[in-house]
Formats: C-alpha cells, structure tokens, sequence
C-alpha cells in the first residue's frame, strides 16, 4: 500500500525506530538524487502515520530518531518557492482547500472533518511536498454491570464553580449486589484524573470508616482497601485538585472488585465539573 518498512522486534515497538535509522542512512549523502527520494517515500509514509496527534511517536527513542529522520527528509526535498494545493472533499458536498506556499510552509493547517463516518478524497497538485495527516479519537463507554456491585462515581461540586476548576470532591458510591451475605476482602481503584493529585488529608478521613483497611496512593490512581461489602450501600470521598492543566480532559475509572474472586467486578466513571 505505497509502504514500506524494518521490524525491529515482534510486538512493533521497536519499528519506528529502526525504521528512522534506515531512513537516516539512505539519505546520508551531501546531495540526494530524485531516485532516492523516490526510494525513500515509502518509508516516510509509514513512520508519518506511526505519528501521534501531538507530533510524538511511541517512546522518546523514536520520537527522537523520527523526527530528526523527518527533519533530512525535509531538506532534502525543499524547494525555494512551494506552491502546493490541497483539496479535501467528501460524497456529502464538504469541500476544504488547503494551500502551502513559502509564507505558511511552516504552520500546521488544520480542519475538523464533519462526517464520521464518511468517505473523504485528497488531491494534490502543483509544486512542493506537503505532510497530510488524519487523525481520529474516540472514547469506549465502560461495560457496566451490576452482577455484583453497584458502583457510581460522581463530585462535588457538581457543577463549575471557581472553586471546583481546581479543587473538588471524588464520592464514591458501593454496595454488594451478589447472592453472598458479604463479600470477601474489596479493593476500590480509583483513577486520578490527568493532571490531578489527591489531598492527603482527606485520605485519612476514609480510615474514619470502619470497614477501610488501608489506601494506597500511585502515580496515577488512589487505591482504597475494604474489609467487606453488604447490600447496604457505603460512601467513600476524598479531594483531589489540579496541579498541572490539561486539555480535552477525559473521564477517569473506577473500579472494584473481590480481592478473592477479580472476576466479580464493576465498573463507573467521573469527570472534573469543569471538563466541558
């Protein structure tokens, strides 16, 4: 498919990589002919769609060699006047030209595509290379059950305020939903949202209930211990607040589960009342 690429080991980690060292080597001489710009498209096309939104690749590594690999390439096709005219189009009428030239050949034009899914054509034409990229995102809802344990997660605040844009409550809601009286020894993991970081005083708090054993804090997730479940439900609250914004912020997980038995599980999520 106009690809081309080296594997470096077997779960694909390692092929961008490798993959930029190759590209380097070919165009190590002073002057590069057409022939090997040729030979070397193929292997630019594949590392630029290992490219991730950002710009970064799968570790430092890569991104490193990648990028100083793109960056030869680069120069080695530079023309003094670019005059490049992209035009993008789909089957529902959405018509965007994009055109690069030696004014804006180093900003990034961006467009939201408006069908998804749908069916888009590029055609390009004039004088100059241009990196086109796509890229897609999209969140998995979690697959709730209350088999179980019926778990919700939610703040408080509930809505925005000033306060909540930087501190806020996580309360966590659960109970034993199975045919047991009780349940054996839980673990409640709750995800830190990006960015976040939890008060420590109000870890302690949670020991103030009489069935949690211990909490544990991670890099990125709050672990909290409980001796056992009934059907009566428990509620579990500690504060968080952002030490580091972060964009396009995404909701965080919550999971519990049986320390005896991981198969007996549950899942909810939670998002900072400010996300929108």
């Amino acid at each position: 498919d106009g690809n081309k690429y080296w594997a470096a080991d077997t779960n694909g980690n390692g092929d961008t990589e490798i993959s930029s060292y190759v590209l380097l080597t070919l165009l190590s001489d002073q002057t590069t002919s057409q022939t090997v710009i040729e030979e070397v498209s193929p292997v630019v096309n594949w590392i630029i769609k290992r490219q991730r939104p950002q710009g970064g690749f799968h570790s430092p590594q890569s991104t490193a060699v990648a990028l100083q690999a793109l960056t030869i390439y680069t120069k080695a096709t530079y023309t003094d006047n670019p005059d490049v005219t992209v035009s993008l189009r789909s089957l529902s009428g959405f018509n965007r030209q994009f055109h690069v030239d030696k004014k804006n050949g180093l900003l990034t034009q961006r467009e939201t595509l408006p069908d998804i899914p749908g069916e888009y054509t590029l055609v390009a034409t004039g004088t100059g290379c241009a990196f086109i990229q796509t890229h897609l995102k999209y969140h998995t809802p979690l697959a709730k059950s209350d088999t179980f344990f019926a778990l919700t997660a939610s703040t408080n605040p509930s809505v925005c305020t000033s306060e909540s844009k930087k501190e806020f409550d996580v309360v966590i809601e659960a109970s034993y939903s199975g045919e047991r009286t009780v349940t054996n020894e839980v673990i409640l993991e709750v995800q830190l949202l990006s960015g976040f970081f939890p008060i420590k005083k109000s870890l302690r708090k949670l020991k103030a209930n009489p069935i949690v054993e211990k909490t544990e804090v991670g890099s990125d997730k709050v672990t909290i211990y409980l001796e056992k479940l009934t059907h009566e439900a428990e509620s579990f609250r500690f504060t968080i607040y952002q030490d580091l914004h972060v964009k396009n912020l995404q909701a965080a997980k919550v999971k519990i589960y049986d320390a005896y038995a991981p198969d007996e599980q549950a899942f909810a999520d939670y998002n900072s009342p400010c996300h929108t």
